[in-house]
Parts: C-alpha cells; structure tokens; sequence
C-alpha cells in the first residue's frame, strides 16, 4: 500500500492519541510547550504563503532558529532545560499536523520539512535500510550537531523529493 497523505493522518492520529495519554513524562508540561511553540511564532511563519517555497537551506536555518527560540523560552520563562532533539520533535509533530496533513503536503516547504525524529521512526529506517541509526541516535538526547547529521543521513537514505514520506517506516 502506498504512503498517502490520508495513511499519513492515520497513524499520526494513532499515535497522538498514545502520546495524550502519556503526558507528563517529558521534558515539560502541554502548556509549557503551547507556550514555547507559540512564543517561536512557527503560526505565523507557517500561515504567511510566501514561506510555502523555502528552500531546504532556509527551512534548516529557520528550524534551527525554532529550536533555539523555544530552548531559551523554556529556561527563562520555566526553568527547565529542553534538549533539541525534544524541541525539533515538537517543531515537527506542529508542521506535520497544521501543515503537511493540513492540505499542504505538496508544497515545497512540505517537501524539506523534516519529520518528527523517534525511536519508531528510526527502528523502522534501520528494518528496511539496514542501518543502526536507532542505537546511535537517541532522539530525546540530541544535540544540535547530531540533530543535523541525523536529518542529512535521512535524507541521504530516503532520496526522495518529498522528506515526509521517509515516514513510511514509522509503524506506531
């Protein structure tokens, strides 16, 4: 069966349902993170079309810029350190569901956005690639240099146009 927008939505809603019922486990709180998503204003970016044709490089550099936005939020407003690979999953997990499953899957910043970086994800690349990217990457715990090779390894490996799709290894 071929990965189509609508099994896309499928498993996502699968597993953002899980995921509600696990919360409080992670670096922070649902309002915590509503509010640093809110604070990195990735609403507006991603409402204004004119950032519908981001490039790869400036949808990397603007990510970056999420992360780190919503990093420093989360010490001063909260005191509490979140690690890039949990803000770049957060910055992801939005994209794919205001955006991507939003009817935008065919444009270009649909087409580089990264996917949402979990040991599912990872374990299913490694089952069909023959890689061992779940044991060396531990997505919780990356840092912004591991975070950024991880993501140009998963592109080398997917070489397909449309990145989002690499999520047809990942099987909640």
């Amino acid at each position: 069966m071929p990965y189509t927008i609508a099994e896309a939505r499928h498993r996502f809603s699968l597993w953002a349902a899980c995921r509600a019922a696990q919360a409080g486990f992670a670096q922070g709180t649902r309002e915590q993170f509503t509010g640093a998503l809110n604070h990195c204003k990735i609403r507006i970016f991603l409402e204004n079309t004119a950032n519908h044709s981001a490039t790869q490089r400036a949808f990397d550099q603007q990510h970056h810029r999420w992360v780190s936005s919503m990093r420093r939020f989360m010490m001063r407003r909260f005191r509490r350190k979140l690690s890039y690979g949990v803000a770049a999953k957060l910055i992801s997990i939005y994209i794919k569901s205001f955006f991507i499953l939003g009817g935008f899957e065919q444009t270009q910043l649909a087409q580089v956005a990264h996917p949402p970086i979990d040991s599912i994800l990872l374990k299913g690349v490694d089952r069909v690639r023959a890689t061992n990217l779940s044991s060396r990457y531990k997505w919780k715990k990356l840092t912004a240099p591991k975070y950024r090779a991880l993501i140009t390894k998963l592109r080398a490996l997917h070489g397909e146009p449309a990145f989002w799709k690499i999520e047809e290894h990942w099987v909640p």
